[in-house]
């Protein structure tokens, strides 16, 4: 009797945490399920075949009190090479960020700090504000929005288009992205963390095609606080020449 209880009592907890150990698309219509794997695949492919890029522009950073504007150039290839150098207002080079798989340098331009981490892939909160890591970064440089870790994919409608959800495998949503109403376009991006809160949104706005390629002129990326950053792009070459030099940094090199 005390067990049959026990299990009654744990149903009901399922039921008042809104059935979360079963997945959405598990409740999804046979045209929802369609929809759901549509998108997903839409989103994967984004921009498939870009390998590389350079580009010019100014961004806009906010720890969500004080905005700070650069000029900034950046250049990305596919092993997962990003480098990004920002102007201060006499020209001269101010930050430069890079990482090139292994570790993630930084370099202060103006007081010679220069700092180095071994990881692959670091989170950048100390930079920018926002949970957001490097690879997430160089994703949006791709014209994509960044996946994060999920199980299943579920569907979703909003007022405005198309929605594609993620969840783990414990049935909680960490991600959303926005689809416009053709079901062709990604316009912004949702990522959750483990409270359920949101770490950040992240919008694409102005897009435009080069060299065939939906490449969006304009990258705003806030968490709820207003810390983050919008990219406002210039020129955008894609497919571009890199060297795997440029994804490196040290001290009596980061002028070059």
């Amino acid at each position: 009797m005390i067990f049959r209880l026990q299990i009654l009592m744990m149903a009901a907890l399922m039921l008042i945490a809104g059935c979360s150990g079963v997945p959405r698309r598990a409740r999804m219509t046979p045209l929802e399920v369609e929809k759901a794997d549509y998108l997903a695949s839409k989103a994967a492919l984004v921009n498939i075949g870009l390998e590389s890029f350079k580009g010019k522009g100014r961004i806009t950073l906010s720890d969500g009190r004080i905005v700070r504007s650069a000029r900034v150039f950046w250049i990305g290839s596919k092993d997962g090479g990003l480098r990004l150098q920002t102007l201060g207002v006499s020209g001269r080079p101010d930050v430069s960020i890079a990482g090139d798989g292994d570790c993630f340098y930084f370099f202060s331009h103006l007081d010679r700090r220069f700092q180095k981490k071994c990881s692959s892939d670091p989170n950048l909160e100390n930079f920018l504000g926002v949970s957001v890591r490097f690879s997430e970064i160089e994703s949006l440089l791709y014209g994509r929005a960044p996946v994060r870790d999920h199980d299943t994919v579920f569907y979703e409608q909003d007022d405005d288009g198309h929605v594609l959800g993620f969840e783990n495998r414990w049935g909680r949503c960490v991600q959303r992205i926005g689809f416009s109403e053709d079901m062709e376009t990604i316009r912004w991006s949702e990522v959750y963390g483990s409270n359920r809160k949101r770490v950040y949104r992240v919008e694409f706005r102005n897009r435009r095609t080069v060299d065939g390629f939906s490449i969006p002129f304009y990258i705003g990326l806030f968490n709820d606080d207003g810390a983050g950053f919008k990219l406002e792009i210039e020129r955008y070459w894609p497919n571009a020449d890199t060297s795997s030099t440029s994804f490196f940094l040290e001290p009596v090199s980061a002028d070059d």
